[in-house]
């Protein structure tokens, strides 16, 4: 996988964990938005491990 083609994945998820925390956010539960801030990052993080180990091979 090249790094265009990763950058545009990453842009994709921040783009959706934006809009997810952007409309928790207007419940006025920041608590909430924070934890699923904290799990769109760790998922995040985990595709880019799961990219790495992919492009190691």
């Amino acid at each position: 996988m090249n790094g265009k083609k990763l950058m545009a994945v990453v842009a994709m998820v921040m783009a959706v964990g934006g809009s997810v925390a952007f409309a928790m956010g207007n419940t006025g539960e920041a608590t909430d938005e924070a934890r699923v801030q904290a799990q769109i990052d760790g998922r995040l993080h985990d595709v880019l491990v799961k990219m790495r180990q992919h492009q190691g091979r």
